[in-house]
């Protein structure tokens, strides 16, 4: 490929699967690269900063012990005990590889502030970090509805509308959100979509726990997403890990549908507390129930949280940052 179109740059979306050895050879061509990062594979095996042998959130490699640890679970050998010390060492080459080749990126782009200060932390030069936000398409049918629907004002008595739309996995928290908000007092409806199929043994749970108010509404095609979040008030985000973005909160936002997330990783970032929307410590049933709370209590909570709501950045807009980035580079 770099031989048949001889790229003046190369824009390095992941390495997953990849050798390393690509950097090499770009730099041997003395062609520079940029890196977006849309996880944090570059420290974390995993990718995703949650340990396989306890599920808790990780702040990354302690001399790559848990990482080894991580390893031996996801291959099923937990009690390996003697495979830590040559794991641990193979893990921390593959780190010295991939930090190098992230220290020879022109520049390193992160979707959120969060993404980039946890990157900063844990070695990668500051300097090169540029924080670019994931652009939003928007279907033809919102666009040609002329944009946000109007002001939520509901009348007396109507059921306010929770949804959950994402994945039906434990990190993203769900089981937390549907027993939070089993306890509320009030008309309330929560509406879950995601792949039922993906986890089926946690979706049997949530479905056994859940109360004859939540409606679930499997897997939605980019279409239905759009429709629900036109049917609803208010979008939970309630994961207990380190999201880098969440698409879904922006396209509530485009929506004008305010979003009660954890306080978490860039889910802070992007939720601003009392503005357009609420933050609740992740985890917690009893503070997220009075989050929800909130809603049903304080009539006028949501058409105050929706004026707070600006506009999300568009696919073009966000094309346009990422080709100033190029310019830069090209122009050094």
């Amino acid at each position: 490929a770099l031989e048949e179109d001889n790229p003046d740059l190369v824009h390095i979306q992941h390495l997953m699967g990849l050798p390393v050895s690509l950097i090499d050879e770009l730099a041997r061509r003395n062609i520079p690269h940029l890196v977006t990062l849309h996880d944090f594979w570059w420290v974390c095996a995993n990718a995703q900063l949650l340990t396989n042998y306890s599920q808790t959130v990780c702040n990354g490699p302690r001399a790559y012990w848990n990482c080894a640890r991580c390893a031996l679970e996801r291959g099923g050998k937990p009690g390996l005990f003697p495979a830590l010390p040559p794991l641990a060492g193979l893990l921390g080459w593959r780190n010295r590889l991939l930090r190098r080749a992230l220290a020879g990126a022109a520049k390193i782009i992160a979707p959120t502030r969060f993404v980039a200060d946890w990157y900063a932390q844990h070695g990668v030069s500051a300097e090169k970090m540029i924080v670019i936000p994931h652009g939003l398409p928007l279907p033809e049918s919102f666009l040609a509805a002329g944009g946000r629907r109007p002001a939520l004002n509901l009348p007396n008595g109507s059921a306010v509308r929770f949804v959950y739309i994402g994945g039906l996995s434990w990190q993203k928290g769900v089981h937390i959100l549907i027993e939070a908000f089993n306890g509320l007092s009030g008309n309330a409806e929560l509406w879950v979509a995601g792949d039922e199929s993906a986890e089926p043994a946690y979706t049997a749970r949530l479905k056994a726990q859940a109360s004859d108010k939540v409606r679930f509404l499997g897997r939605l095609e980019r279409e239905a997403v759009w429709k629900t979040l036109a049917q609803v008030d208010v979008l939970i985000a309630p994961s207990l890990w380190y999201e880098t973005f969440s698409i879904i909160i922006s396209e509530a936002f485009t929506m004008g549908v305010p979003v009660v997330a954890s306080d978490i990783g860039a889910l802070a970032d992007r939720v601003q507390h009392n503005v357009d929307g609420l933050l609740t410590p992740p985890g917690d049933v009893g503070a997220m129930r009075q989050t929800l709370q909130r809603f049903l209590d304080e009539p006028d909570l949501l058409s105050k949280l929706q004026q707070g709501i600006q506009p999300v950045q568009s696919v073009e807009d966000h094309a346009v940052g990422i080709e100033g980035v190029y310019k830069s580079v090209l122009n050094d």
